[in-house]
């Protein structure tokens, strides 16, 4: 699943001209199963059998009293899969699974995809909630977020903010944003889509008769801020001149100045590739299961192809090439690097059409593009 299908009939472009970090969006669907193939209350309870998981990546939330974790973990914070469900079900208690992503290969998938389309890092986080459950008070999130309802429903309320796109470290303060009067209600069925941009005060109550799961899709773009900071720290990197204590300054113009050095288009440019490699490396990490015996064979007849699904984007500089895929990022220098380049443009050719290598040279950058699971063979 990408993010077409999350926001369908809703095109991206749409989306992002209409609803990106300004409004609310909620797709309605009369298809209850439309999420069914990502995540399942079974899928949960066999994980959680599995005896492996530990607080606080897996635990218990309510929003009218916190339930003691020593209550369902043992002295290492291994959760007790048995008494985390009774409290579950006779408490009226929500459970939640943070980085899911990293436990089920569904929401790996999905998360390298949202990654993709918009170039930023996601994250998965489940909630299973008991009927007519509240497992937290009204906040925001400093991050925006895509809801999906998998099974149940759930009612989100809003409320009036005193932030709009909050920072990661803008702390939210019930004291400032109190609740206050409902601006507005949306129940989500199962199928159903919620975006939230950051900074939306909300709370979520699951209907009264049935469990609700849902999915939370974070994803975390970078700000105006980030880049500029980043671009700060390429120059300092560079010039000495950052680096001088600030009483070395004097004045304020001698400050513009040094803010002229910054706005460069090369610090500009180093700052982008920078931001992006973070996207890259941060993003749910590929898993390899490749050994030498259970490789595919290659041959210079043999045809390669770039995996889309884990490729995001190339960068050249001289004669060395960076390429970024989900998890990791792999340099390539001459005559590699002009390989690679005409591979990623045709996404699909024969070994022996590789430019500027020879065959001993083909096969074996075929072998480290299969091994790094950037191409398939076939």
């Amino acid at each position: 699943m990408n993010i077409g299908e999350i926001l369908s009939p809703v095109g991206l472009d749409q989306f992002l001209a209409d609803y990106w970090e300004s409004e609310l969006l909620h797709v309605s669907r009369s298809d209850a199963s439309y999420f069914k193939n990502l995540l399942t209350v079974a899928a949960i309870e066999a994980h959680l059998a599995e005896g492996d998981a530990v607080f606080p990546a897996v635990q218990l939330v309510r929003a009218n009293g916190a339930i003691p974790i020593e209550r369902y973990t043992e002295q290492n914070r291994k959760i007790d899969p048995q008494r985390l469900l009774q409290y579950h079900r006779e408490q009226g208690a929500t459970i939640t699974i943070s980085q899911a992503q990293q436990e089920f290969p569904e929401l790996r998938h999905l998360c390298r995809g949202v990654s993709k389309s918009f170039k930023i890092r996601c994250q998965a986080n489940v909630y299973l909630s008991p009927p007519g459950n509240q497992g937290f008070l009204s906040h925001y999130d400093t991050h925006d977020v895509f809801i999906l309802q998998l099974s149940g429903s759930k009612t989100f309320r809003f409320y009036k903010s005193e932030i709009e796109l909050p920072f990661p470290d803008d702390t939210y303060h019930p004291e400032l944003n109190s609740g206050g009067a409902v601006l507005e209600k949306t129940t989500l069925k199962a199928g159903d889509t919620l975006y939230i941009p950051r900074g939306m005060v909300h709370d979520a109550l699951a209907d009264e008769k049935k469990s609700s799961l849902h999915i939370t899709l974070g994803v975390f773009p970078f700000v105006v801020r980030d880049l500029l900071q980043q671009m700060v720290q390429v120059a300092a990197e560079r010039d000495v001149k950052f680096r001088r204590s600030i009483d070395r300054l004097q004045t304020f113009e001698n400050i513009s100045d040094l803010l002229g050095d910054v706005l460069s288009d090369e610090i500009h440019t180093e700052a982008v590739s920078r931001l992006a490699d973070e996207v890259s490396t941060e993003s749910a990490p590929l898993s390899n299961d490749s050994t030498p015996a259970n490789r595919p064979k290659i041959d210079l007849n043999s045809t390669i192809s770039v995996q889309d699904s884990v490729f995001l984007s190339i960068e050249r500089r001289d004669d060395r090439l960076k390429l970024r895929l989900i998890g990791q990022i792999i340099h390539f220098d001459e005559p590699m690097s002009t390989a690679v380049e005409a591979l990623v443009r045709k996404q699909s050719m024969k070994v022996k059409s590789l430019p500027g290598l020879d065959d001993e040279q083909k096969l074996a950058l075929c072998d480290h593009l299969v091994w790094a699971s950037v191409v398939t063979v076939g």
